[in-house]
């Protein structure tokens, strides 16, 4: 059985990287040498019949190399996927987000196009089957797909060798501040206005809120400058840095420097966050939406609501208790019970099996 993972490179893929490399050892060590899995993009469409068995996409606009597409790509998308369809190939979708985050004009018929020709969907989670269910109910292909669980994994690859001394000293924060630490890339208005209220909200003098990767917007001369400065007027004990990539070597200097760790993805069905803050022992804050909320609810992890922000205060307040009481290393515990290499391979594997073997076709 060979496999075809098609999965773009870059530390926001991390995670799934890993989760690919954990699946072709497992399936090696189980299936032996008719196991192959190989992760690329360029095969997808430069081979006109590529000698694999399984078609297995992530982000189906990493396809389009994340460009916003047009109908004329979508068709172009179309046309290949009924190619390897009737060269036999089977077709697995992962669904790492309910739209593209972007949110284009097209965004949802690419996603349903590439769905229509889809043999079976994997899900992290509960709430990512019922949604698809809900949203594609009246589709008749999706009476004819599997479905198939498999978790977000445990980050192993990221170095972690900083203790929060000297990551604290190397941030510029206090060793007595109490951190709230936010990474990743600022995506929408919604998501900064969240982030000031948090900033707003916390009151005590050693509470910190330091936002690692802040978007100040801005084309005109030193307007982005000047944003800086009021925004550092207006919050002045946290901290906003300008947004610039951080190298994956540096991952630990922002996660160590922590207590508590804020995803603020508020309409997202994932959020790598949740599993980079408990693979570094974190306590994790996040929305009560999407995959993330079966997450933190089943681990006992502080939720926000996003509908109802006035009551942060509350959600912010849980998070300082459980981090001082030990959660962050419980949460360490669950990812290496639960999102082990081991499992998510063989949660793979068993998965690719059974789409291999059964042969029946369906007609899109």
């Amino acid at each position: 059985m060979r496999i075809l993972a098609t999965l773009p490179n870059g530390m926001l893929n991390l995670s799934v990287h890993e989760m690919m490399e954990a699946t072709a050892l497992y399936g090696q060590k189980c299936v032996g040498e008719n196991f192959t899995l190989d992760i690329e993009m360029h095969t997808f469409w430069e081979i006109e019949n590529p000698e694999y068995d399984l078609i297995h996409i992530h982000w189906i606009e990493a396809l389009l190399d994340w460009a916003i597409p047009t109908l004329e790509q979508i068709q172009r998308l179309e046309k290949r996927l009924i190619e390897l369809r009737k060269q036999g190939k089977k077709i697995i979708i992962t669904r790492h987000n309910s739209l593209p985050h972007r949110r284009a004009e097209h965004d949802a018929l690419l996603y349903e196009t590439g769905y229509k020709y889809a043999d079976a969907i994997f899900h992290m989670e509960e709430y990512s089957y019922g949604e698809y269910l809900s949203w594609y109910q009246d589709k008749t292909w999706l009476k004819q797909q599997t479905h198939h669980f498999a978790p977000i994994i445990l980050f192993t690859k990221l170095p972690n060798k900083v203790p929060k001394v000297k990551a604290r000293q190397q941030l510029g924060i206090p060793k007595d501040a109490f951190v709230f630490m936010v990474l990743g890339s600022i995506r929408t208005k919604d998501e900064r206005n969240l982030l000031e209220q948090i900033a707003r909200t916390l009151q005590h003098k050693n509470d910190i809120l330091y936002v690692a990767q802040w978007p100040f917007y801005g084309k005109r001369f030193l307007l982005k400058e000047c944003r800086q400065w009021m925004t550092r007027f207006k919050f002045p004990r946290h901290r906003f840095i300008p947004a610039q990539a951080i190298a994956d070597d540096n991952m630990q200097v922002y996660l160590n420097a922590s207590d508590v760790l804020i995803s603020p993805r508020m309409d997202s069905l994932n959020s790598g966050l949740v599993s980079l803050g408990f693979s570094f022992g974190r306590t994790v804050l996040g929305p009560s939406v999407g995959n993330m909320q079966n997450i933190l609810s089943q681990t006992g992890n502080p939720m926000y609501d996003p509908k109802h922000l006035d009551q942060l205060k509350e959600s912010l307040e849980q998070a300082k208790e459980l981090a001082k009481s030990g959660k962050g290393a419980e949460n360490l515990a669950f990812a290496k019970a639960e999102w082990s290499w081991e499992k998510v391979g063989k949660n793979h594997v068993e998965a690719y099996l059974q789409i291999y073997e059964n042969q029946d076709r369906k007609e899109v």
